[in-house]
């Protein structure tokens, strides 16, 4: 609620985009609603929702799929170069006409949540069919997202080593893994136009950072706002939220984050990192799924807890 606060008095005097902030003020929103509706709900109920939920997703990302890839863009709205004479870059052709979002990126996150969300439910016995997670990541590798399809594989890794108790094999199975990423990955995409551009991104945050007032730093430009200062788009969420929101909105979005990780056994981790990951490429402002799950997650857990302290003998 405090960030919630925040953000109302700030972005107003900051002329933020009304539209960008009215999606980040309903994903906190969805979060507090979502907490307070489950807390009434068992969790028998609140899986089967949950259920209803996932495969309502792979629907809709079935039809969003089957209507992006049948319709491509091979020229985007007043650009010059056409996709067909790119070497490289057709397959940005079939990015473009969702239905969902303006870049099919942004559907390539909604579906790492959902296949995440399920990932848990799965991991604590509350479902069993592992057919959602299967047709989840089809539609994840459909929306042609290389952030969200690499997003998946990294998470899986990493919440593995969380869930287990570590061992020397598991160090020398990390050192492996990171190598294969050091020797193959990055030198197959250290030329891609696209993972370039994030680093440029961060020259120029800290080109801004050097040149923008003290006010600026801790509240940030407002919403939406980063390009007038930048000159370049803003594909990094935490780029986003230090812009935009300041040190302060950045240090408040964090906490509202991180601060379940305890309170949820660290289960919060199987939604925050996914999103913290794709963050680095390109994450939008209205993320109601993300918010959602989490607060779902929250109550599965607390409602775990109040079944052990009933059931004991104390």
């Amino acid at each position: 609620m405090i960030y919630i606060i925040y953000l109302i008095i700030t972005q107003f005097f900051l002329e933020a985009n009304n539209t960008a902030l009215i999606n980040v003020l309903f994903s906190l929103i969805y979060f507090v609603t979502v907490l307070n509706i489950a807390s009434y709900s068992t969790n028998k109920i609140l899986v089967k929702y949950s259920k209803y939920f996932v495969w309502f997703t792979i629907i809709l990302l079935t039809i969003e799929a089957y209507w992006r890839l049948t319709h491509p863009i091979f020229l985007l709205e007043g650009a010059v170069k056409d996709y067909r004479d790119m070497d490289g870059m057709l397959f940005y052709a079939y990015k473009y006409s969702s239905i969902m979002f303006m870049d099919s990126n942004f559907v390539g996150t909604y579906g790492l949540i959902a296949f995440f969300y399920y990932y848990y439910l799965r991991k604590k016995k509350y479902v069993k069919s592992i057919i959602p997670l299967i047709l989840l990541f089809i539609l994840i590798v459909g929306t042609l997202s290389r952030s969200a399809i690499i997003t998946t594989f990294i998470t899986l890794f990493l919440l593995y080593f969380l869930l287990v108790k570590i061992r020397f094999y598991h160090i020398l199975i990390m050192m492996i893994f990171v190598s294969l990423i050091v020797f193959f990955l990055i030198p197959t995409i250290e030329n891609d136009g696209s993972f370039s551009t994030k680093f440029e991104i961060l020259a120029s945050t800290w080109e801004y950072m050097k040149h923008c007032s003290i006010l600026d730093f801790l509240l940030g430009v407002g919403f939406a706002n980063s390009y007038k200062y930048m000159e370049i788009g803003g594909h990094n969420l935490f780029v986003i939220q230090f812009v935009e929101s300041g040190l302060i909105g950045t240090i408040l979005f964090l906490i509202a984050n991180l601060t379940l990780i305890k309170s949820t056994q660290k289960y919060s981790l199987f939604l925050t990192i996914p999103l913290f990951i794709s963050g680095f490429s390109l994450v939008g402002y209205a993320i109601p799924y993300y918010y959602s799950c989490l607060a779902l997650i929250y109550v599965i857990q607390r409602n775990e807890r109040k079944n052990i302290c009933t059931h004991s003998h104390l």
